[in-house]
């Protein structure tokens, strides 16, 4: 099959788009509210990496546009093992794009599909994992905002090496605090980014004023999927969007003993806090709940 009829059939309708700059298109890997991301190969350096491009549609969108170049700007500053690295970024006639590291994993959606809640070592593990990265970002005054399973990524980092390597993907939604009082107007105030099942109460208010540790209980949402094989607040016990934020707003998160038995009590206070409806009460940096899984992510494969 040739590389224009790769793209044609799986690019959603961007045949027009067979390489971009040096990067010669493979196949279409997956498209989110901010981009599709494409596997492509540098034709010179014959590196494979993963593209993400704006939609078309968006071209003529210049919030879209400023939000996308702000991506670009905000994963070009992190260099992390637990973070997607940016190789490139720029904009090829009309089409403007991100170029990143192409991993070969699996997200962590996928992996609970197929196996189900994970073993206690596994799953602290992935999430402390995932906090040292979000560490980085905190470091940079950056907050992600959209932690959740599809989000992390485990790598396969080759055969003996254990346990896997796990990255953070789509800082989409990432917005530099720094400049957030310049950049406030590229949005709507009040609007909620993020996936409900996974943030945090005080981003149903307003996504921009959110701090680090809106991520620290997303994380802790996530660490609670993969324990327990749902969410705290899991969105098919609610009809609609609203009454799932009024919950998250105002009805305590259950602990997640009551959906899995056994677990270390430590653990289950770990996840609590993290948990916690008052970013106060919350951990204040990913570090921290980093230090707190270590002892549980012992002899995780």
């Amino acid at each position: 099959m040739s590389n224009q009829q790769t793209l044609s059939s799986g690019a959603g309708g961007r045949p027009d788009l067979p390489q971009i700059g040096p990067y010669q298109i493979v196949q279409k890997l997956g498209e989110g509210g901010m981009g599709a991301v494409y596997k492509a190969l540098h034709t010179k350096l014959k590196r494979v990496v993963a593209i993400k491009v704006l939609p078309a549609e968006r071209m003529q969108d210049q919030e879209a546009i400023d939000r996308f170049e702000r991506e670009m700007e905000a994963v070009g500053t992190l260099q992390h093992p637990n973070i997607v690295a940016a190789h490139d970024a720029g904009k090829a006639g009309d089409t403007h794009f991100l170029v990143m590291e192409y991993v070969d994993g699996l997200d962590l959606s996928e992996i609970l599909r197929r196996v189900g809640p994970l073993e206690v070592a596994d799953a602290c593990e992935i999430a402390r994992q995932a906090a040292l990265g979000l560490q980085e970002a905190h470091e940079n005054n950056m907050v992600h905002r959209d932690i959740k399973p599809s989000n992390l990524m485990l790598a396969h980092v080759g055969r003996g090496q254990q346990p896997p390597l796990v990255k953070i993907l789509d800082l989409g939604l990432a917005l530099l605090n720094e400049q957030r009082a310049e950049r406030r107007d590229l949005t709507t105030t009040g609007q909620m980014m993020g996936t409900l099942e996974y943030m945090a109460p005080e981003q149903g208010g307003d996504s921009h004023t959110v701090d680090i540790r809106a991520d620290v209980y997303a994380l802790g949402a996530t660490l609670y999927k993969l324990l327990a094989g749902e969410s705290p607040f899991p969105s098919s016990r609610y009809d609609t969007p609203l009454k799932m934020v009024r919950a998250l707003a105002l009805e305590p998160s259950p602990s997640i003993s009551t959906r899995r038995d056994g677990l270390p009590r430590e653990l289950v206070d770990v996840i609590n806090r993290m948990l916690a409806k008052d970013p106060a009460d919350r951990f204040a940096a990913p570090q921290h709940i980093a230090d707190a899984l270590a002892r549980f992510s012992t002899g995780a494969n």
